[in-house]
């Protein structure tokens, strides 16, 4: 079948040309070769031949399904972008061909192993392009299909695509390193075979068989720690990795014990990623120890089925289709599913391309909750990324969160190893202002579709009506205010509450005898009074009547998020306790914060606790506090 397919393309192809002059069977052909060194299957290695034939030779996908099979017809048609239809930009088009593959990888994930293969040897043979044309192509493999080979584990490519990108992307800087590493390399791996020598010998003595050999690292990812820690080149000492490959998953941990106890491990630099592997299906244990002369060396310990999958990833589950269940699969692809879901809810192109990009292009952080269920995320993360990756339900309704038993801000970021516990409300009261902080693409999609949902008419609507609410309430049924305060040694007294400290039954008070006004209450502790000097034969003890059914007037600042809904919410809470509100009003600037002031009766202290308690348990309330 792939003998046939060759002719096929040869005879397709046959009069065309690439630009560095080849005959164009070339490329199909290395592809083809790239896919059989990764062990694929036959309709890969098929479709790999037969991929350019639909776009450049006018063949269609039903000739290909007749002569071939419809399966890989199937796959060429995934790998084929979408023709001659007519978009506003180049941006559009870019974006609308990577959905297309994006929803063919959703139906055979063979197809991007088959694009990363095609991108692979254009990138090789990228030199025959426009300058503009050359930065396009590398900048784009950097972006995209370089994290796209990481996220699905096929290391061997990533790290190909990422230095041919560099090379033309930043030249002067990947010739410069290009130039020390070649100097260093003879000590450098003179200095590594010793090491590995002794770890060799250290294995045979207690007989557990295993193969060793250093592993040097690539241009870009030197590059790239340079520049993350602010180094310069011969800062860096470990150039080279050594890796170590055993039988068993027992036999790693053996290994991991004896390395440690011939050299000291440098603390923080070790991950097992055996017992909780990459979202990509990648285990290994790694581990950095000081070796001769103080300097570091980088280990890694796996079995010879995790080293396979680490240097072919996804590509693998191909080789070991008999060995590995659909379940186990289906595990390790739940981030590629998850990433399918938020793609296809962004309509945008330029939106499209970003969120495509943050999915991609970052690393993970490990969380649990509290039944034990680890979670990858991420870095940077929050409890509302956690929660929106739980279940979008769990998402909208978040209204508080806890990291390892204590509560913590939705902003938080979120560590390896926390366990993440949320807390949720009764309805979804989502908020624009997680959009600033929210790390993943998904939280980011969900939230904008929930407001999106609430048309802007709805929320013009819905201000409205809050807007004509201060004006309602400010005209309720009015309940006569009767003070019961006790002024000792006087009777029939009229009294009256201060305005500056408007004390409340619970509070302890003090009177001032005023000339034609009576007696002004003010709290012990007023600041007011701390300030002026009252004439002590001014002073009166008074006390609260708590044998009569009084009110009190009392003032609540409320600061919260303005979003549709809030004042409706807030007092719907204080109904709930039974108060009743004199008088509200609100100032609000959208998206941003609303400052309520709203004055309710209540009888006491413990009274006013219960109605700030309420209002606090109000989705998005940032602070509640007595005016004054």
């Amino acid at each position: 079948m792939i003998e046939k397919a060759r002719r096929f393309a040869e005879e397709k192809h046959k009069d065309h040309k690439r630009l560095s002059g080849e005959p164009f069977i070339t490329h199909p052909i290395e592809v083809a070769r790239i896919l059989t060194e990764l062990e694929q299957d036959e309709p890969t290695i098929c479709a790999a031949l037969l991929h350019d034939t639909i776009e450049d030779a006018g063949v269609t996908v039903e000739e290909i399904s007749r002569l071939f099979s419809p399966e890989i017809a199937e796959l060429v048609s995934g790998v084929t972008k979408l023709g001659q239809l007519v978009y506003e930009s180049k941006e559009e088009r870019q974006a609308e061909n990577f959905r297309k593959m994006f929803i063919a990888m959703g139906r055979d994930l063979r197809v991007i192993i088959i694009k990363l293969a095609d991108r692979l040897h254009n990138m090789r043979t990228l030199q025959y392009l426009s300058p503009k044309r050359i930065r396009e192509n590398a900048l784009e493999t950097r972006e995209i299909y370089a994290p796209l080979a990481h996220r699905l584990g096929m290391w061997k490519l990533k790290w190909e695509l990422e230095d041919l990108s560099f090379q033309y992307l930043e030249p002067e800087q990947f010739a410069d390193i290009n130039k020390k590493v070649a100097e260093s390399r003879g000590s450098r791996e003179e200095y590594i075979n010793r090491f590995q020598a002794e770890v060799k010998a250290l294995l045979d003595k207690v007989n557990i068989p295993s193969t060793i050999y250093g592993r040097a690292k690539h241009f870009y990812s030197i590059y790239q720690k340079m520049l993350a820690r602010g180094i310069e080149f011969e800062e860096i000492y470990d150039l080279t990795a050594v890796r170590i490959i055993v039988d068993s998953v027992k036999e790693c941990y053996a290994v991991l014990g004896i390395i440690h106890a011939a050299w000291k491990p440098i603390p923080g630099r070790f991950r097992d990623y055996i017992a909780v592997p990459k979202s990509n299906g990648y285990q290994s244990l790694h581990t950095t120890v000081v070796g001769e002369g103080g300097r570091p060396v980088e280990i890694q310990i796996r079995t010879k089925k995790m080293h396979r999958v680490a240097e072919y990833g996804i590509a693998a589950h191909w080789v070991y289709k008999e060995k590995t269940t659909d379940r186990e699969f289906d595990l390790k692809m739940s981030w590629f599913r998850r990433l399918l879901e938020n793609q296809s809810e962004l309509k945008d192109a330029k939106d499209f391309m970003e969120s495509l990009k943050i999915d991609l292009f970052t690393d993970e952080v490990f969380v649990y909750t509290p039944k034990g269920d680890v979670f990858q995320l991420t870095v940077g993360s929050t409890p509302v990324d956690f929660a929106y990756h739980v279940h979008t339900q769990v998402g909208h309704r978040v209204a508080g969160a806890k990291a390892n038993g204590r509560i913590v801000p939705l902003d938080y970021k979120l560590q390896n190893g926390d366990i993440i516990d949320i807390i949720t409300g009764k309805v979804d009261q989502p908020s624009l202002d997680w959009l600033n902080f929210v790390k993943s693409a998904n939280a980011r999609s969900r939230i904008k579709n929930w407001f999106k949902k609430h048309r802007e008419e709805e929320y013009v609507a819905e201000k409205k009506i809050e807007e004509t609410r201060p004006v309602e309430i400010s005209k309720p049924h009015k309940r006569k205010i009767v003070l019961g305060i006790k002024v000792s040694g006087l009777e029939n007294v009229s009294t009256r509450i201060s305005k500056c400290c408007k004390p409340l039954p619970g509070d302890r008070i003090i009177g001032i005898v005023s000339s034609g006004k009576g007696v002004s209450v003010h709290k012990a502790a007023c600041p007011t009074l701390a300030r002026q000097k009252v004439n002590k034969e001014k002073l009166v003890e008074v006390e609260w009547d708590l044998s009569r059914d009084s009110f009190y007037p009392v003032e609540i600042e409320v600061e919260a998020f303005d979003r549709v809904g809030v004042f409706k919410d807030i007092l719907s809470q204080i109904s709930n306790t039974g108060t009743n509100v004199s008088s509200a009003s609100v100032t609000t600037k959208r998206g941003s914060s609303a400052f309520l002031n709203i004055i309710v009766d209540v009888k006491n202290v413990e009274h006013l606790q219960k109605v700030t308690a309420s209002i606090r348990s109000v989705s998005d309330v940032y602070d509640v506090k007595r005016a004054g």
